[in-house]
C-alpha cells in the first residue's frame, strides 16, 4: 500500500497550496477522504477519461488491480486500529438511482475492495444523515439537491477521534495573543505542555509530532514557521519529500510547547483543483468515458459534475477530533540546539494527522486564525 499511500499525500500538499481558504484563512483537508472518494470514482473510467484520472491520482501506470488491492489493505490497516484511545471511522457509499444499474464488475469491485454501501438516491435528506451517523455528527448537509439529471453519489465519511498520549493540563491553559496574517492580532486559549517529545528545528522553521493513544500510532505533526519567515514563501518548500525528511529527523527531546485550543470547519469544491492537475475529460459533458460503471448507452455521457468535501477539526487538552467527507529552498538540516526547546505556535502554523505505520496523512491543515467554532 506504499504507492497509494504516498499518491494520496502528494495530493494533500497539492491540494493544502491550491484550494482557497476560509473566512478566518484556514485551510483543512482530509486526504483519505477525498482520495477513497476519487479511487472508487476511477473503477468507473474507461479510455482517456480513466487516463486522465490516472495521471491526476499519480498512479504512474499502476494497474487497476494493483491500485484495487493497495486501497483495500490500506482502509484494511485502518479499520484494524487496536488502541482504546483512538477512533477512526472510513466508511463509503455509493447512491444509485433507481432507473440504472451499475455494471457487475464495477459494483464488485466497490463493494469488496472499498466496503462501500449501496442505496438508492431519492432526496438528500438519507445522504446526509448517513454521513452525520459516520462522522459523530461533526459533517452535516454534504447534498442540498438533487436534480433529475443526478445517477450516482459517491460517498466518503472519514472520521477521527484520539486522545493524546501526552494530555495537557487544562490548570495550564490561559488566554494568550495569536498573531494573524495581515498584522493583526486575536486573543485565544493556549494550551501548555512541558513533555519529551519528537522535535526537529530548521533555520526556517520548528517541528514537534503530538502522539495520540496508548500504542502511539497516530499523532499530529505541527509545523511553525520562524518569525521572520512568510508563510506563503514557507508553503513553497512544504512538500512531500521535506515532510518526510522532517519527520524522520525529529529526535525526543524535553521541551515547552504552547498551542491555541481551536476548532474549525471547513468546506470546498474540488473540481477546478482535479482539473488543475490535468483532469479535464471526467467533467466533459460530451467527453466523459464512464463506460465501466454504468452502460453509457443507457443514458448518454455520464460525467462529474460536483466534487464536495467538508471538514470538521477540533483541538483540546484531551485530544483531537477531526472529521472529513471528501520559491524558497527549504534546508533540512537540524540545527544544534540546547537540551530543552521553547516552542510557542502564536503564528500562522501548518499540521498534519499521519499514520505511523504506512505514513498516510489523514487530516492537513494551515491555520491562520484559530478561534473555535461559535
Amino acid at each position: 500500500m506504499k504507492e497509494v499511500s504516498e499518491a494520496s499525500n502528494l495530493l494533500a500538499f497539492q491540494s493544502i497550496q491550491s484550494l482557497d481558504p476560509n473566512d478566518d484563512g484556514n485551510v483543512f483537508v482530509s486526504p483519505t477522504s477525498y482520495w477513497l472518494a476519487m479511487a472508487m470514482v476511477y473503477n468507473g473510467a474507461n479510455g482517456d477519461t480513466r487516463s486522465e484520472m490516472g495521471q491526476a491520482l499519480q498512479l504512474q501506470g499502476m494497474d487497476i488491480e494493483d491500485f484495487n488491492h493497495q486501497n483495500a489493505s490500506l482502509m484494511e490497516h485502518f479499520t484494524n486500529v487496536n488502541d482504546e484511545e483512538l477512533e477512526l471511522n472510513i466508511a463509503n457509499s455509493i447512491w444509485l438511482n433507481q432507473t440504472y444499474e451499475f455494471l457487475d464488475t464495477f459494483q464488485q469491485s466497490v463493494t469488496d475492495t472499498y466496503q462501500a454501501e449501496l442505496a438508492a438516491l431519492t432526496t438528500p435528506e438519507p445522504i446526509n444523515e448517513w454521513v452525520s451517523n459516520q462522522t459523530n455528527g461533526k459533517i452535516k448537509d454534504i447534498i442540498n439537491q438533487i436534480d433529475q439529471e443526478h445517477v450516482a453519489i459517491l460517498v466518503n465519511a472519514t472520521y477521527f477521534n484520539g486522545a493524546w498520549t501526552y494530555p495537557f493540563d487544562e490548570n495550564n491553559t490561559q488566554e494568550r495573543t495569536f498573531h494573524k496574517k495581515n498584522n493583526s492580532s486575536v486573543e485565544v486559549p493556549f494550551m501548555a505542555l512541558n513533555e519529551e517529545l519528537p522535535y526537529v528545528e530548521t533555520d526556517q522553521m520548528q517541528a514537534v509530532s503530538l502522539p495520540y493513544g496508548e500504542n502511539e500510532d497516530m499523532q499530529m505533526e505541527l509545523f511553525l514557521p520562524k518569525e521572520d519567515i512568510a508563510m506563503d514563501d514557507f508553503l513553497e518548500g512544504f512538500t512531500l519529500e521535506n515532510w518526510q525528511e522532517w519527520r524522520d529527523s525529529m529526535e525526543i527531546q524535553k521541551g515547552n510547547l504552547r498551542m491555541p485550543k481551536f476548532s474549525l470547519e471547513y468546506e470546498a469544491e474540488l473540481q477546478n483543483f482535479f482539473q488543475s492537475l490535468g483532469m479535464e475529460q471526467a467533467f466533459d459533458t460530451q467527453e466523459a468515458d464512464f463506460s465501466n460503471m454504468i452502460d453509457q448507452e443507457q443514458l448518454g455521457a455520464l460525467y462529474i459534475d460536483k466534487i464536495v468535501h467538508k471538514t470538521f477539526l477540533d483541538v483540546d487538552e484531551e485530544g483531537t477530533e477531526a472529521a472529513g467527507a471528501t520559491s524558497v529552498e527549504m534546508k533540512t538540516t537540524s540545527i544544534e540546539i540546547g537540551e530543552n526547546f521553547d516552542m510557542e505556535i502564536n503564528r500562522p502554523f501548518l499540521l498534519t494527522i499521519s499514520d505511523n505505520e504506512t505514513d498516510t496523512i489523514l487530516f492537513m491543515g494551515m491555520i491562520h486564525e484559530p478561534t473555535s467554532i461559535d
